[in-house]
């Protein structure tokens, strides 16, 4: 795992000094989902009514399932905190 410095900073950010110390701020990290082939698959499959699976939509959690990050993708993350 490596992260490029400042290469997702928007151009018009100024450093301007430290936060104050009891500030909060909100940091969101992304981790590349899996198995998102077979979630258009499966899209174009429930879309079709010419298909058996016509109109049998998964559920979010199902969706959620399929797609979530590896394992391994996590603890890199949490490593890296």
């Amino acid at each position: 795992f490596e992260m490029e410095p400042d290469s997702y900073s928007p151009n018009r950010w100024q450093k301007t000094g430290r936060a104050p110390k009891d500030a909060k701020i909100q940091l969101n990290f992304m981790v590349k989902q899996t198995n998102m082939d077979k979630l258009e698959a499966i899209f174009h499959l429930v879309s079709d009514p010419t298909t058996p699976f016509y109109g049998k939509h998964l559920t979010n959690q199902e969706v959620h399932t399929l797609v979530a990050p590896k394992p391994e993708s996590l603890e890199t993350l949490r490593q890296y905190l």
